[in-house]
Parts: C-alpha cells; structure tokens; sequence
C-alpha cells in the first residue's frame, strides 16, 4: 500500500496552523501519513520534514488563504529533487494539472475526485491566474492578530521566544527593493510579516507582491507610512502615533508608542518610575514602550532574532533606532544568527555583565538606540530596581484599559496599582530582592474595588482586600507566620482563624498564578 502524505494549512486569525484532515475516504487505499505539527516554523523545515517521511504520494490542500505559502513550499519540494505532488483546490472545477517550477502537478476539486481519478492521466490544463485573484478579505480577528504582531515588533516583546524561531518581523526601509530569489526560505518564519514603508498604502502595491509566483511571498504584508499603517491590504488604516518618551502628550490613539532613546528619555523615564513607587499611579496611558524588551528581565532576544529592519544595502539591522547589522539580508539565517550571539556576548564581556551587582534580572540589551549611552542604561539598571516592575505594569495596564470594558469610562488617576514600594495593604517591609524583581503579582484599587490577576486563566479577579494584604506580604518574601501574625492584628481576627485565612489565600494565590 502506498504512503499518502497529507499537507493541510488553515488560516486562523491571520495565523497559519495545521488542519486535521478527515481521510476516511482514503484509508483502504493508502497508508495516511499526516503532516509532523511541529515542523510549522520555516518553509525549510516544513519541507525538510516532509521529506524526511520519504512518502510516495505528497497532497497538499491549496485555498485563497494559503496560495503563497503552498507555493513556497512546492518551490522548496522541486529544489530538493524528484517528488510526486498532488494538490486539492476546492476553487477548481475539473480535474487536470498544472505546470509549476518545471514540475507537472496533478490537481482536483476534492478529495473524492482523488480517489476516483488519481491513476489516470488528465487532459485539463489548469493555470495558475485562475486561483491567483481570489485572495479572501483580512477578517475583525486576523486585524487583531495582526496589530499585536506590530506590537511585538515594535516592544521587541514576543511569547513564548525562548527559541530560534526565523524571523517573524521584517521592516523595509522606503523605496528597498528586496531581492526575493536570494532570500533563503530559512530566514521568514511562516507566520512572518514583510512591514514596507510607503508614502501611502496602496492595494497595487500589496497585489504586485502577492501575484508574484517565481519568488512566492507568504509573508503577511503591511504598509507603513508616516502616520498610520496598513495591514494586509486593509482600506481602513490604523493610525499610528511614534514619540519620544519625554515628549508625551495625553492623546486618545491606543496605538501610541513611546521610545527611549537619550538622556533626556532617561530622565523622564526616572521621574515617572519614581512618582509609580510614591502612589501607585502611571502618568501615562493609552500607550507602549518601544524596545521595552530591553528593560525586562528575560535577557536580551537578539540571537533569536525575531525582528529586524533592512536597509538600502540590504544590511539586517535587528533592532529599532540602531544601526548596528548582523549580516545581510541575503545571507544564511544561521550565518546571521551567529552574527548576533557574538555582538551579544561581547557586549556582556566589555561591560564586564558577570560581575555586575544587577546580572541575574538586566536584560543586558546588546542594540541600544545609537543616541543611548551604555554607561547611562547601565547605570539606570543598577540604580532604580523598581523599573523592570514599573515597565511591566505599565505595558500591561495600557492593554487592560483598551481592552477591558472595567475601565470604561473611568479615569486613569483612580487605578492604583500595588507595586514593590507601594503596597496597597500590606505595611512596608524590606524586601527579599530576589522576590522582589521576578513577580508577576498585579493588584490594583480602581473606583475603591480591589482586583488581582491570575495569569493561570488568564482573567482579572474583582476580591477583598485581606487577599491583596496576604498576597503583598507572601511576594515580598514575608514568613507565612509573620503574615498570619500581622493578619490577625490588623483585621482584629483570632491567630487560629488568623492562620486558616492566610494558608488558604496562599494556596489560592498560587494554583490561580497570581504571584
């Protein structure tokens, strides 16, 4: 019985991800291979995959979703030597085939027609401008998608990146004409988006791209100009507003991106962590910070290489505001990789990072904007701990209030949010400092309603202020004891009725992930 491989991507939110395929139909004729699921990074590795199961028979479903991407992938099958490739397009009529990168390619209407007219020789001859035009409208979710895909590139902040993983962002400088049949399929990841800068978006421009088959484009693709951005093709631009950080202005734009930049970035970037430690309160809203990876404690992304800019020479310059490149845009993406994790690691050794009192949580950023002294974000790092928790929160509160409906209508100088030197219950105390730079414990008071965040939902959980005072003592490394003790003075409860409230709050503190 032959090896029958079945190649299946759907399109969710944007998202390229495998379908299962019911093959029933098929089961008595050949032995269903399905598609390995974790082999949906690049183009190389899915075909690498494919190729690796040795099958007889590889079909491939082709829809208006994932028409280039297929392309690239039959491209990548071609090139590596002698394949036998089936495809169902639902868009065509009859049975025939198709000529494609000098390889004949058998295509149905459905996979009952495969079954029915596989052994026999089509006539029909099938071409490509007959599925090329039907690319299907960007839905409410994949511009969802898409717009927190430009976050991440911009924030430098992608989930989940604690692998190499090909590039997911690529910013082209205006008027660059990237050269695409020199461009290893290695070096986009699958879901990747090609981010032009334009003087106006334009549907001509977006189509030109996606038409070309030689060199097929899979890649999502965005328009950016000045003010506002376009996302795959969308006649509705989002608007888009890059300033910087001590230059804010309270403006109504959610998509508002603030960079730091300069001395005069890190002063104002001071006085509004130093106000967050005093009352609880950020002075900013409806906003982002540009390259906030850099002020996280995660470690610095460059070797993962996630996003980055090409210029008019086609360097890789892998994060915004530098112009420190790694290779070339051509060059293969391991070579470019290399590149980084070099500039990385010199940078650690010059500023001598291992022996810096702040090594365990600094990200230890390698590509600070050109303006930024290292010697000032060093020092920044050492001399306000606060402002790791400070950007956290602050990233994280500007996507609450634009997206949850609790914040509605509320002004912004009533949220006050419990941070490491301003509990919003709990008494001061020292603090452990390890605890204290690695939490993720969010409480806050909005309208004098107390709320905490379980990350294990994810969800926002309206509560009492006896759990936030428990809570505030346990993250900042307080003894249980302590707590119960403290507990029982400040709320006038009994020790033992004390203790089976503290020991409960923590077990439900942590198994919702609250801290």
């Amino acid at each position: 019985m032959k090896e029958l491989l079945v190649v299946n991507i759907g399109q969710t939110d944007g998202l390229f991800q495998f379908i299962k395929s019911d093959m029933e139909e098929l089961k008595d004729q050949y032995e269903i291979i399905n598609c390995p699921e974790d082999s949906l990074n690049s183009v190389d590795d899915l075909a690498e995959n494919i190729l690796d199961e040795n099958p007889d028979i590889i079909l491939i479903y082709l829809n208006q979703n994932n028409f280039n991407l297929v392309l690239a992938i039959l491209k990548r099958l071609f090139w590596e030597g002698n394949v036998s490739v089936s495809i169902i397009c639902e868009l065509i009529k009859d049975y025939g085939y198709m000529e494609l990168y000098n390889n004949r390619i058998k295509v149905f209407s459905s996979l009952k027609q495969f079954s029915k007219k596989y052994d026999f020789e089509p006539n029909n001859t099938i071409h490509i401008n007959t599925i090329i035009n039907t690319f299907s409208t960007p839905t409410e979710e994949h511009l969802t998608a898409m717009q927190n895909g430009f976050d991440m590139f911009l924030t430098g902040s992608y989930p989940g990146s604690n692998y190499i993983s090909s590039i997911k962002h690529m910013e082209i400088e205006k008027d660059v004409s990237l050269p695409f049949q020199e461009i290893s399929y290695d070096l986009m990841n699958i879901n990747s988006a090609l981010i032009f800068h334009v003087d106006e978006p334009s549907t001509q421009f977006w189509s030109k791209l996606k038409q070309e088959t030689d060199s097929p484009i899979f890649s999502h693709i965005h328009q950016w100009s000045d003010s506002h951005i376009s996302y795959d093709n969308k006649i509705n631009h989002a608007p888009i507003n890059r300033l910087k950080y001590s230059e804010y202005f309270e403006t109504d734009n959610p998509y508002t991106y603030l960079e730091i930049s300069d001395r005069e970035d890190i002063e104002a970037l001071i006085k509004d962590i130093e106000y967050f430690g005093k009352t609880g309160k950020l002075v900013k809203k409806n906003c982002r910070i540009v390259n906030s990876c850099s002020w996280s404690n995660q470690g610095c992304g460059l070797f993962k290489l996630s996003r980055c800019k090409i210029d008019s020479d086609y360097n890789v310059q892998p994060c915004p505001n530098c112009s420190t490149y790694i290779g070339k845009v051509t060059d293969e993406y391991f070579e470019i990789v290399k590149n980084a994790s070099m500039i990385s690691n010199r940078e650690r050794l010059k500023r001598n990072c291992t022996e810096c009192p702040v090594n365990h949580y600094c990200s230890k950023c390698a590509m600070l904007p050109d303006p930024l002294e290292t010697e000032l974000y060093c020092s920044t790092m050492r001399s306000y701990p606060l402002l790791l928790d400070y950007v956290f929160k602050f990233t994280l509160f500007s996507d609450m209030v634009r997206q949850n409906k609790i914040f509605a209508g509320i002004p912004m100088d009533q949220l006050e949010i419990s941070n490491l030197e301003h509990p919003l219950v709990f008494e001061y105390m020292e603090t452990n400092q390890d605890v204290k730079l690695t939490s993720i414990f969010t409480a806050f008071v909005l309208n004098k309603d107390y709320y905490v965040i379980s990350y294990k939902m994810p969800k926002i959980i309206r509560t009492e202020a006896r759990l936030v005072y428990i809570a505030e003592g346990y993250v900042r490394g307080v003894d249980a004891e302590i707590i119960v003790d403290k507990y029982s003075d400040k709320f006038h409860v009994p020790k033992d009725e004390a203790r089976e409230h503290v020991y409960e709050a923590l077990k439900i503190i942590k198994e919702g992930k609250i801290v």
